[in-house]
């Protein structure tokens, strides 16, 4: 689901709004640029820039 986010976003801003309209949320990672979060806050790495 995190890949068909990605690949159907043309920019970061719709990459966002496609993961939060599915209880996902980008935020700043501590060792990794960006993760990903979920709604229970389990971390997810995006190996894709942004």
């Amino acid at each position: 689901m995190l890949q068909d986010c990605w690949k159907s976003s043309d920019d970061r801003q719709s990459f966002e709004r496609s993961l939060e309209e599915r209880g996902f949320f980008l935020a700043k990672g501590d060792k990794r640029g960006l993760v990903i979060l979920d709604h229970a806050g389990e971390v997810y790495s995006q190996t894709s820039r942004c």
